[in-house]
């Protein structure tokens, strides 16, 4: 995944101190043996089609510019981290285009 340019968008928010010692015990392999999925780092983008400027025939038409990007890139996921422990219950939500469904695809 191509790095992201700029701060991240969400930098302001504070994040929660058990799901940074999460990501910190993933990322050092700490107490890893007992887990059974374990994801690190996950991020997922879907390229979106805003329509190529030729199809845009109203701008040709109105005289204006028609220099409108043809894709747009939407990144549902970004540095997600978790696992699941033998026996351990796990739940997965989120609000809808908040790559629940991908994250299950991968």
């Amino acid at each position: 995944m191509p790095a992201r340019d700029g701060p991240h968008p969400n930098a302001a928010i504070p994040l929660d101190p058990i799901l940074v010692a999460e990501k910190e015990r993933l990322a050092a392999g700490r107490d890893v043996a007992d887990d059974v999925l374990r994801v690190e780092g996950l991020g997922i983008e879907f390229e979106i089609n805003t329509g190529a400027p030729a199809r845009r025939w109203w701008m040709f038409w109105r005289k204006e510019d028609a220099a409108v990007p043809a894709k747009k890139i939407n990144r549902v996921l970004d540095d997600l981290w978790f696992s699941v422990k033998h026996n351990e219950c796990f739940g997965y939500l989120g609000a809808n285009g908040a790559g629940t469904l991908a994250l299950l695809l991968r």
